[in-house]
C-alpha cells in the first residue's frame, strides 16, 4: 500500500478474484484503502461486474483475451471509492503475450490528474518488450503534458536481485522515467522462496 497525492493505492496479485472475493471484501472493509489494483483476476465474459461488486466501491476491469495468446489467466481490474473520479484510458489499455496493461486517469480537484498503470507481466512475458511498451505508454502520457504517472503491479522482476541483467534494466526504465519504486521489501513467498516482484512507482 503507499499513499500519493493524498490517496491511498494498493495492489494485489489475486490469482483468481471469482475464488477469493471474500478476503478482497475482508481488506476493504478492514482498511483505508481509496484505489485497490488487482493483477491476475482470472476473469472473462462470463463473470459479469456485478458479481464482482464491493458496496462502496466502483470497479474498472481489463480481462485477458486472445492477443495474449493464451485462453485463461491474466486480468486486471481496479477498486476505486464512489467518491473518485477515474476512467479507463482505452489507447494506451492493452494485452499482449508480453505485458497486461489498464491505464486509469485519476482526476483531482484543483490538482493535475494522476495517470495509474496496472500491469501485469507474465513470468514467460519477454522482459525487454514489457518494459518497452511501458516506456512508449509513459512517453505518450507525458506528451499529453498534463499530469504524473503511477505504475503499479507485478512485473515479475525480482528487485531484490540487483545484480540481475533485468533488474538492471528495470531500474534503468525507472529512472528514464523519472520513477522510484516504493516497495522494497518481500512481496512473494513461495515454497522456501521470497522475492519482490509487485511494484509501486511514482515520479521521484
Amino acid at each position: 500500500m503507499a499513499g500519493f497525492k493524498g490517496i491511498t493505492i494498493g495492489f494485489l496479485n489475486i490469482r483468481s478474484l471469482n475464488k477469493k472475493l471474500e478476503e478482497v471484501v475482508h481488506i476493504l472493509s478492514e482498511g483505508d484503502l481509496e484505489i485497490l489494483c488487482i493483477g491476475e483476476t482470472w476473469l472473462n465474459g462470463s463473470v459479469l461486474d456485478h458479481m464482482m461488486a464491493i458496496n462502496g466501491y466502483n470497479i474498472h476491469r481489463w480481462d485477458r483475451n486472445s492477443n495474449s495468446g493464451k485462453a485463461t489467466g491474466g486480468g486486471l481490474l481496479v477498486y476505486y471509492k464512489n467518491h473518485l473520479n477515474l476512467s479507463v484510458v482505452l489507447d494506451l489499455s492493452m494485452c499482449t503475450r508480453n505485458i497486461e496493461t489498464m491505464w486509469v486517469k485519476l482526476s483531482l480537484k484543483q490538482a493535475r490528474p494522476q495517470y495509474i498503470g496496472v500491469v501485469y507481466r507474465p513470468p514467460d512475458g519477454d522482459p525487454d518488450t514489457a518494459l518497452n511498451i511501458l516506456n512508449d505508454q509513459l512517453l505518450t502520457i507525458r506528451n499529453l503534458g498534463n499530469g504524473d504517472q503511477i505504475v503499479i503491479g507485478d512485473i515479475n522482476i525480482d528487485w531484490a536481485k540487483k545484480r540481475e541483467s533485468k533488474t538492471k534494466k528495470l531500474s534503468d526504465f525507472y529512472k528514464t522515467n523519472g520513477l522510484v519504486n516504493l516497495i522494497k521489501g518481500v512481496t512473494c513467498h513461495h515454497n522456501d522462496s521470497e522475492s519482490c516482484l509487485d511494484h509501486i512507482s511514482v515520479k521521484s
